[in-house]
């Protein structure tokens, strides 16, 4: 999964690149109905088992697409494209054998160490002994089950402003309207919800069943990624990452003053200073060459083609700052960056632009501070 992840991180940096409009892979019909058994195999509802879909538009959580965070990404136009997923694997052979093009076999697909080898080399072969149009039949399924899916999901479009409400704290759900759901959009919601916090995996069916088992105010159940699942009253389900996961800005942009103090999310706090910096080393705390900082400062969220300055020359993009760093994706686009005269000074908590901070020995500076929730309370 982590290669099939990188391999579409490439072709959509490929395809921006060039300015294309669409991303066409080669699965066939025999990839189809593979990835359908894989699926069945594992267990999966109406959305896995409607198998490779023809058309996705990029970004999508299945590929985690780096940068797709950013609504005004020119990744967010991409689409991928399946054209030869109603044909056979030996008619796209034949095909190219036909016009003399070329194509390779990759070897890793006759190792039967890994299950779609198994499923290709072992069980195909056994199912299409009751069966010699197995590989038509499991993508008729795969049609009709993706059908159902989208149907859901068109139902759930007409119960989402009704149900869910976005909010800095995540996505919260009404317990009446939750309450009223079929089961079926119990599921797709909490995916939903899941999805829009820029859950970096999939939820698993025993995640999805304990969420909507779960009963009682103040009852919670974490998921990947750190997001947290918490009921409240009225049974609401709140979906979103602990206070203590980071600071987030309540404001897009805010100008800093010398004093100042200023409020985040959550109970967090940026306080700014001149002077002898607060007796502390945590990562939180920076101290500035004050000659070397163009007033006023901001404090802000990332921008499309911000980068941090680098010892030694070059520059590194925020959004790649903040990835190193493992600051969850829903937590990025409202990560506290400090910038002077349109330059990154300071990527909260993470990392300082070189030639900007103060000597240690330095009587006087230019400090910010950042404390955490839990300082406050």
């Amino acid at each position: 999964d982590a290669g099939r992840r990188a391999r579409y991180r490439c072709f959509a940096r490929q395809a921006t690149e060039l300015g294309a409009a669409a991303i066409a892979t080669a699965h066939t019909a025999d990839d189809q109905a593979e990835t359908v058994l894989m699926h069945l195999l594992r267990g999966a509802g109406t959305d896995g088992l409607g198998g490779i879909k023809p058309v996705l538009s990029i970004p999508d959580s299945r590929f985690q697409i780096t940068g797709s965070d950013n609504p005004q990404s020119a990744i967010s136009n991409l689409q991928l494209i399946r054209p030869l997923l109603a044909t056979s694997r030996a008619a796209v052979e034949a095909y190219c054998a036909a016009h003399g093009l070329l194509f390779r076999h990759d070897a890793s697909n006759a190792d039967t160490v890994y299950t779609r080898s198994r499923i290709r080399h072992e069980l195909l072969p056994l199912l299409a002994t009751y069966n010699l149009q197995i590989v038509d039949a499991l993508g008729r399924t795969a049609a009709v089950c993706a059908d159902d899916a989208a149907f859901v999901q068109q139902a759930l479009d007409r119960a989402w402003p009704e149900l869910a409400r976005q909010h800095l704290g995540g996505v919260t759900l009404d317990g009446t309207a939750w309450r009223g759901l079929h089961p079926s959009l119990q599921r797709a919601a909490l995916r939903r919800a899941y999805a829009a916090l820029g859950g970096e995996d999939t939820l698993s069916w025993e995640q999805v069943e304990r969420a909507r088992e779960l009963h009682g105010v103040g009852k919670r159940l974490p998921l990947p990624g750190g997001i947290g699942l918490r009921v409240g009253y009225g049974g609401a389900l709140t979906l979103g990452l602990p206070a203590a996961a980071g600071p987030q800005l309540l404001a897009a942009a805010q100008e800093l003053r010398v004093p100042d103090e200023i409020e985040l999310a959550d109970g967090w706090r940026l306080h700014l200073g001149l002077g002898q910096p607060p007796p502390t080393s945590d990562r939180w705390t920076i101290a500035l060459e004050a000659a070397a900082i163009a007033l006023p400062m901001i404090v802000r969220g990332r921008r499309a083609g911000d980068r941090l300055r680098l010892a030694g020359g070059g520059s590194r993009k925020v959004q790649d700052v903040l990835v190193d760093a493992k600051i969850a994706q829903p937590l990025r686009a409202r990560w506290p960056i400090v910038a002077s005269a349109d330059q990154v000074v300071w990527v909260a908590g993470v990392r300082a632009a070189a030639g900007c901070l103060a000597q240690p020995e330095a009587p006087s500076a230019l400090w910010i501070q950042i404390i955490p929730a839990i300082r406050n309370q």
